[in-house]
């Protein structure tokens, strides 16, 4: 079994503060491997930089694009003057800053990272939401053992109307409850959508 783990630019599925990483769905799909289990973790993003600087002297903000969205707010109000730059990871981030030893960048990232590179806390808790949650899945090759109460499905419907409709009331008609709906593009198909759903029931099909 494995756990995607912040780093890699497709290995989170959603968060609180900004909904579906889109990436991730196509990646599911492709995995011959099952979900089969999830991982909540509370995530805590600092503005960190080099030791000489400070928030007025801050020209350029580094982080992956989630990282930067949850922090949109802040960004906005408190370094408007900042032109914002996606990097490919958090970590990446701050050790690319840490490398340039500037007074000018700074990076959004982890207080371990931070740590771990020498740079200085600018500012803590910077996220937008204070019950920032990033949900990662767990893949497998057999299911495990124990409670299940979720599952998760793709579905693929003809392009008509009500195709979605008849759907979703096979569920209601059921008495299951769909916890997420999402759309996503078919390849090579265009404005054709599939749907991946996960429903409050174990070992659904």
């Amino acid at each position: 079994m494995k756990v995607a783990i912040q780093g890699q630019a497709w290995s989170f599925h959603d968060t609180v503060a900004r909904g579906s990483i889109n990436q991730v769905y196509q990646l599911i799909e492709e995995c011959s491997a099952p979900i089969v289990g999830e991982y909540k973790l509370p995530i805590s993003l600092q503005l960190v930089a080099d030791t000489s600087a400070s928030l007025d002297k801050i020209r350029e903000v580094y982080s992956h694009p989630v990282a930067l969205a949850q922090c949109r707010q802040f960004l906005d109000t408190y370094l408007p003057q900042a032109v914002v730059i996606e990097h490919f990871d958090t970590a990446g981030a701050v050790e690319y800053v840490a490398a340039q030893k500037s007074s000018s960048i700074a990076a959004v990232g982890s207080q371990e990272a931070a740590t771990a590179h020498g740079l200085s806390l600018l500012k803590a808790d910077i996220h937008d939401n204070p019950h920032n949650i990033t949900r990662f899945l767990i893949l497998g090759q057999t299911e495990t053992p124990g409670k299940k109460d979720r599952t998760s499905l793709v579905i693929t419907t003809n392009h008509q109307p009500g195709a979605l409709v008849d759907v979703l009331q096979q569920f209601a008609a059921a008495g299951i409850n769909l916890a997420k709906l999402q759309s996503q593009p078919i390849i090579g198909k265009s404005w054709q959508y599939k749907f991946f759903i996960d429903v409050d029931a174990a070992g659904a099909t």
